[in-house]
């Protein structure tokens, strides 16, 4: 019975989907420009058309159609909150809108909408001289 048990626990651990959090951290390596403005490089460089916000250290992505599933789209935009000493935090937001018109809000990024959206973005980041720092939670194991 408990061999039957681990089997099962097992079985469901591997057909998982890995889950992300809806944020992402980056530190800031270079001092040359100001990390909004690298930041707003890094957003067009990816793709992303830039919305307009009020906050001075906010840089907002349009949102755009990501996937097209029949019964629903995902929609996702973008924003990153440029914080103390430079750093950004960048937040997903990805929302399923229904054929009936209703939407709802995802509450973690699969691999393939993380490998979609937050790749490209790593990416310019990184030649930003922006470096991923990851998430709260993956810093907190790393310690």
């Amino acid at each position: 019975m408990l061999l039957r048990a681990a089997a099962v626990l097992l079985l469901y651990a591997g057909c998982t989907p890995s889950l992300f959090p809806l944020y992402q951290d980056y530190g800031n390596e270079a001092q040359s420009a100001t990390a909004i403005e690298r930041v707003q490089r890094a957003f067009t460089a990816s793709g992303w058309s830039l919305g307009k916000t009020e906050a001075n250290n906010v840089v907002v992505g349009i949102p755009r159609r990501v996937r097209h599933w029949g019964l629903y789209r995902v929609v996702v935009s973008v924003e990153a909150v440029v914080m103390a000493e430079g750093h950004v935090r960048l937040f997903i937001h990805p929302y399923r809108h229904y054929v009936t018109g209703n939407r709802s809000k995802i509450p973690f990024l699969r691999r393939s909408l993380r490998r979609s959206i937050v790749q490209p973005l790593d990416k310019a980041f990184y030649r930003e001289n922006l470096i991923a720092l990851g998430t709260g939670v993956y810093r907190d194991r790393r310690l």
